[in-house]
């Protein structure tokens, strides 16, 4: 677990202008296994709370306390918005300099490179010098470098952008896979489309202070998503507007699941999910906004 406590960051534009308050007493927590989102507008200091959870910047007043299980250097990893690379290494050598100085065994970095080069499509890249790297790519080479360790938890700041959507659904899967592996991701990004459903947890940062009440992409608790097959013996179901296709994906209201569940079984339909269904990323911060 990554705490933080009444965090407060304040910028100065110049000289002769205000102190400006960026975090206004901020706390919160993060656990291993789950995937949280820090959202909210450009400038709203998504990366600055991020540096100062990584000890990039220091904060005014506060901090940032790591569990037993989370050691600061050791298990969490940090990838910027804008990484800053050798541009004369090549994508091979500047990975094996990352994982010499964390200590990894050569055997270990190899391997681990090979894997993950093939995953986000660089292994034909990987001799080239980084000064010849698009965004995109160093965006992926980024990422690469911050889990080369296998760390516990990743702090990554706007990983999906500049990134094909290939790519994205590449990384969305990873992501997942990680929290499986019950690592723990915080991450900031402006492509809500791309992250819809995959938080388990929203910050959403606004004047300084955390906005979240609690509309945590939690269930709705009004309707399910059904999706059920076809077999042999199958009849239509009052709630699908065609029962022709094989499979049929139907949004159900909570008063009726048990029914519908009833008449599924006796229309010949096999039940292969049954998932409360989640609001989107957008609704979510459409909510928040209206509490602020």
């Amino acid at each position: 677990m990554i705490e933080l406590k009444n965090i407060t960051k304040s910028f100065r534009g110049d000289f002769l202008s205000k102190q400006k308050v960026i975090l206004n007493n901020i706390s919160l927590k993060v656990e291993l296994g789950k995937i949280y989102g820090l959202l909210g507008n450009n400038g709203a200091g998504k990366s600055t709370l991020l540096k100062v959870m990584m000890n990039l910047t220091n904060s005014d007043q506060g901090k940032v306390i790591f569990d037993k299980d989370c050691n600061k250097i050791k298990d969490v990893s940090y990838s910027p918005e804008f990484s800053n690379f050798y541009p004369n290494l090549s994508a091979k050598e500047f990975i094996n300099f990352i994982g010499n100085l964390q200590g990894i065994k050569k055997r270990d970095i190899e391997e681990r490179s090979l894997f993950w080069f093939s995953k986000f499509s660089l292994s034909p890249f990987s001799n080239l010098k980084i000064k010849k790297f698009s965004h995109g790519m160093l965006k992926k080479l980024s990422f690469i470098s911050s889990v080369i360790n296998e760390p516990k938890f990743i702090i990554l700041d706007e990983p999906f952008s500049g990134l094909d959507i290939k790519s994205r659904e590449i990384l969305k899967s990873v992501l997942l896979s990680f929290k499986k592996r019950k690592k723990g991701i915080l991450l900031t990004s402006h492509l809500t489309s791309d992250i819809n459903l995959i938080f388990d947890e929203i910050f959403y940062l606004k004047n300084g202070i955390i906005l979240k009440e609690d509309f945590h992409l939690k269930e709705e608790e009004k309707s399910f998503i059904f999706k059920v097959k076809r077999t042999k013996d199958s009849t239509p179901l009052s709630m699908a507007q065609s029962s022709n296709d094989d499979e049929l994906v139907l949004e159900v209201p909570e008063e009726k699941k048990d029914n519908f569940i009833v008449e599924i079984v006796h229309n010949g339909w096999v039940i292969e999910e049954i998932l409360p269904k989640k609001r989107s990323v957008n609704e979510i911060i459409n909510l928040i906004e209206k509490v602020d």
